[in-house]
């Protein structure tokens, strides 16, 4: 298992153990401070859900590596090469597309152009394994479409 991966999944539990912290905190006070009946509780319940949603909205807002969308792709003929390429990679080898490559990533190479290995690490789901089995290919075709179509 990739380092990238590792803490991303870590990422993942503190999550959901911090929102789960939040929700049993958010209840037991409100039992608390009203006695305990069925409707106040279904509502204090909602009302956590929410607060724990805009709680995530904050944090993710406020994430130092924003996430790149679909409609952020500044080179969409790139986009198109790599994804061609990934479809035909995952034909010869009998592999799922996201075996190859995961949509974030194509979609991330296609905005921050990466020309080196190392560049192509910073990349979201790009760790060592796929650096080594496709990173040559990749950095090659950034490469042709640079030298085409320039940046």
């Amino acid at each position: 298992v990739e380092n990238q991966e590792i803490s991303s999944m870590i990422s993942k539990v503190e999550e959901e153990i911090f929102n789960e912290y939040n929700s049993k905190k958010y209840l037991l006070t409100d039992i608390l401070k009203n006695k305990f009946e069925i409707q106040s509780h279904l509502q204090s319940r909602a009302l956590v859900e929410l607060k724990v949603k805009e709680e995530k909205k904050k944090k993710k807002s406020s994430s130092n590596n924003p996430q790149v969308e679909f409609s952020d792709i500044k080179y969409p003929k790139l986009y198109n090469l790599i994804k061609s390429w990934r479809e035909a990679e995952a034909t010869v080898n009998n592999l799922k597309l996201y075996n190859v490559l995961i949509q974030r990533s194509l979609i991330e190479i296609c905005y921050y152009l990466p020309e080196t290995k190392e560049d192509l690490l910073k990349i979201h789901g790009i760790g060592k394994v796929t650096l080594n089995k496709y990173g040559d290919e990749i950095l090659e075709i950034i490469k042709e479409y640079i030298d085409e179509y320039g940046r």
